[in-house]
């Protein structure tokens, strides 16, 4: 069972509030004023504004089939149960990811809707989500908190 805080994270007047505060961040960089907003996210948000997000462009790595082959074992066991798993949920707005340990995409898996969408926003298979990422989203957090965070 979800607890309370985070049963709290999906209400829509909880979302709604947070990109105001998003919004309100990104066009001063002050926080001081920001309300209802997780450390994490908060942090996020500084480490983007510092690195100039948004505006910035979204890196791809150029070595994606030699990270893949180098990772083969890894990909053989987890995309199966990836695709298991997208079908079992049959979702148009979810996707599962697979990162490698410098937290560059090796494999998507959704719709192709979906997948269609994520690429307008820079989410491909070879992205790279982390040190040298100039925004802090979901993927970059992971990897830079060390631990599993809800976005």
């Amino acid at each position: 069972m979800l607890t309370e805080s985070i049963k709290d994270l999906f209400d829509p007047q909880h979302i709604q509030h947070v990109a105001q505060m998003r919004d309100q961040f990104f066009s001063t960089g002050d926080a001081r004023d920001i309300t209802g907003v997780r450390d994490e996210i908060l942090l996020g948000w500084k480490l983007s504004y510092e690195k100039g997000f948004p505006g910035v462009q979204k890196p791809v790595v150029h070595d994606l089939d030699k990270r893949i082959e180098k990772s083969a074992e890894l990909m053989e066991v987890a995309v199966p149960y990836m695709e298991k798993l997208h079908r079992f949920l049959q979702q148009d707005s979810f996707w599962v990811t697979l990162l490698d340990a410098d937290a560059v995409i090796l494999k998507l898996v959704g719709t192709e809707k979906m997948l269609t969408e994520l690429a307008t926003t820079g989410l491909v298979e070879g992205s790279n989500r982390g040190s040298e990422v100039p925004y802090c989203g979901l993927f970059h957090s992971v990897y830079i908190l060390q631990r599993p965070f809800i976005l």
